[in-house]
């Protein structure tokens, strides 16, 4: 049977500096001005410590160091150009209203920006009284003109502009015959077709590594388990031995030590996880063919490492909840990721369902068979 009903939550007050939802044992805080879910306790108990957060970024693989599209500049150098790591959330409207008596929500929209892209992104939290919250994420990519093509052209308006420094010194004179006139020719039709493969550019979109929340949970809940793929790390791309069944392990457990630090332990396919301490308090997610993955290094640090011995443990448990992640290739010299791999549509929407979990007490079979009133929990699509 699903679990009894809990009473509703009270709606956020526009006044507060951060809102909260509560029932006897749990407890979710809000903090208006960002429009963060910045906390979450069980029985006084903190679970989460922060998130979830917006994460378009992860740590270049040595196929991300290297392998690009033809002529242009590897992915992983691309993405830090876009500034994917280093994005800012601007012009932040936070908005709370009680849809029904068990039943609040919140939502956030706001322009997220990086130094060469931006996006439009809306935040949804549905929080229901017994403490279920579905968070949707909404991503519109603002079109841009690649950093490769505004060169290119830029290379262009520099060689009309040194035909027309020519064309005012000679008085015409360089160009009167005809075979002077054959180099213009040539060139305002390798500046058309510039003009067109600019427009297709603009058009299309620089591909993502991941689109995704990144949340941080304390230290004790270091307890994993999960239904998807498993029990090693599996990609896109790079998934056909990884067989969908239950797993279990530690945190620590889940990372690859590669020899340089890189993005690793993505499981893919996850219908639902449990991270927890080991009495079985913690966290409890689930959606449609999530990817996730834990760590005991920060984004940050895996990025910044050069040897294996730079890598530090956090403070923290840093869980990500993605929709997808990019497929990383075969082979780090040239551009080896298929193309449907690649993660360069304009729109992109995930949701999925948490709630603070006591194992001890919780029946999980019938929380993972409960339907929230918000509806049932998913992925949602990748459209266009």
């Amino acid at each position: 049977p699903p679990p009894p009903p809990a009473p509703p939550p009270p709606a956020p007050s526009p006044g507060d500096t951060s809102s909260a939802a509560s029932d006897v044992y749990k407890r979710q805080v809000f903090a208006r001005s960002e429009g963060l879910l910045s906390a979450l306790s069980l029985d006084g108990r903190p679970i989460l410590l922060r998130g979830p957060v917006t994460n378009l970024w992860r740590a270049p693989t040595d196929n991300d160091r290297g392998a690009g599209p033809v002529f242009a500049q590897p992915y992983g150098r691309l993405w830090a150009d876009m500034g994917l790591d280093r994005l800012s959330l601007e012009d932040v409207s936070v908005t709370a209203r009680q849809v029904s008596p068990a039943l609040v929500a919140v939502g956030v929209q706001g322009v997220l920006r990086g130094e060469g892209a931006a996006f439009d992104l809306s935040l949804s939290y549905a929080v229901a009284g017994n403490g279920d919250i579905l968070v949707g994420q909404e991503l519109t990519a603002h079109r841009r003109l690649s950093s490769l093509w505004t060169k290119v052209l830029l290379g262009f308006l520099v060689a009309w502009a040194v035909v027309g420094g020519l064309r005012r010194f000679t008085g015409g004179r360089a160009f009167r015959r005809w075979w002077a006139r054959v180099p213009l020719v040539l060139l305002g039709l390798a500046t058309l077709a510039a003009v067109g493969l600019s427009v297709r550019d603009y058009r299309s979109l620089d591909p993502l590594p991941r689109v995704g929340t990144e949340l941080l949970l304390p230290l004790e809940c270091d307890r994993l388990e999960w239904y998807g793929r498993g029990p090693h790390e599996s990609y896109a791309d790079r998934k056909a031995g990884a067989r969908v069944g239950r797993y279990r392990g530690t945190v620590a457990e889940q990372h690859t030590p590669y020899a340089w630090p890189q993005e690793n332990g993505n499981k893919t396919d996850v219908r639902w996880l449990t991270l927890t301490s080991d009495d079985g308090v913690g966290l409890l997610i689930s959606g449609d063919a999530l990817n996730a993955s834990v760590h005991q290094h920060t984004l940050q640090n895996l990025t910044a490492a050069e040897h294996t011995y730079d890598l530090e443990e956090a403070d923290h448990v840093v869980l990500n909840v993605d929709l997808a992640q990019a497929g990383l290739g075969s082979e780090p010299f040239i551009s080896s990721v298929l193309p449907e791999y690649l993660l360069d549509e304009a729109r992109y929407r995930l949701r999925y369902r948490m709630r603070a979990v006591d194992l001890g007490e919780d029946d999980l079979g019938a929380l993972l068979a409960y339907e929230p009133p918000g509806g049932r929990e998913g992925s949602g699509t990748t459209i266009r």
